[in-house]
């Protein structure tokens, strides 16, 4: 019965909530793990094939979630409300820089590129990575405006290399150390630029739904692709970002629908989006 499903998740949930409250839970939990990165999350990723299969488990919900995702970092960059105007010409963001971290097999790399940005995607995971190049070169288009290297943020900031905007979207939820995660984020934004992030919540709602029904009932994610108590709640990220000196400039609830595989924006309680600007005179790199 879902009704019981459901009021057991929330018993459950709850339990969990008490036990992992604030910052206080171990991220780690003895996983191997190499600054930001934990091996056992990135495992959880390298045999997967079928990211561009629009319907395929894997990657279903990330096709659509471009809905929201693209017009939110266009417009943080364009400088204007969100979807508030068309744009007037194809590629509204020629000129600009994207660095897309954690970004797979290139989901939104893609469109941002097609905008007319000059978007890099890293990701620690050479398949993606793989996936990502020979997608990309069946459309000319992309050439020259889109390139992808299998590392991590830690790889690119000694080379001092800075974005107009760099971009986590599904992330944070599986690195070991969510403040450093964001400082090495925010070291690679130009002054000026911004930082967007996507991620879930770490509620009741979102146990029950992101992990009990999209995991183990509806099937939408293999079982063990999201743990609970890494999840980040909005009021922990807006503060390891406004901690360094960025400014928060928006928060969104994102809500999802699996029954028509549309996004629109909602309530925090389970997806949610944050994005923050550099200030223009800023004491730090």
């Amino acid at each position: 019965d879902l009704r019981m499903l459901t009021s057991w998740c929330g018993i459950r949930s709850y339990r969990l909530s008490r036990a992992f409250s604030g910052n206080s839970f171990n991220r780690m939990n003895g996983r191997n793990e190499e600054g930001t990165v934990i091996k056992d999350e990135i495992d959880k990723f390298a045999t997967i094939n079928d990211w561009w299969d629009p319907q395929a488990r894997s990657a279903r919900g990330l096709h659509s979630m471009n809905q929201l995702r693209v017009p939110l970092i266009r417009d943080a960059l364009l400088k204007r409300p969100l979807a508030t105007q068309r744009d007037e010409v194809a590629t509204p963001l020629e000129g600009y820089t994207v660095l897309d971290v954690g970004c797979g097999a290139g989901l939104l790399c893609e469109p941002l590129a097609r905008l007319g940005a000059r978007v890099k995607g890293i990701d620690p995971v050479a398949n993606s990575i793989s996936v990502a190049r020979d997608h990309a070169s069946l459309d000319p288009v992309l050439s020259g405006r889109l390139t992808y290297e299998c590392g991590t943020m830690e790889d690119l900031l000694t080379a001092r290399v800075q974005y107009d905007a760099v971009v986590a979207s599904e992330v944070v939820e599986h690195v070991a150390d969510v403040g450093l995660f964001v400082k090495q984020q925010c070291q690679l934004v130009k002054p000026g630029g911004v930082a967007v992030l996507t991620t879930i919540n770490r509620t009741l709602t979102s146990y029950a739904l992101a992990i009990v029904m999209a995991e183990y009932v509806l099937g939408l994610l293999a079982r063990g692709t999201h743990t609970w108590s890494m999840f980040v709640t909005p009021e922990e990220l807006a503060g390891h970002l406004t901690t360094i000196g960025m400014k928060v400039e928006q928060v969104r609830g994102m809500s999802y629908n699996p029954l028509n595989n549309q996004w629109s924006w909602g309530y925090q309680w389970v997806n949610y989006a944050i994005q923050a600007r550099k200030p223009v005179l800023s004491s730090w790199v």
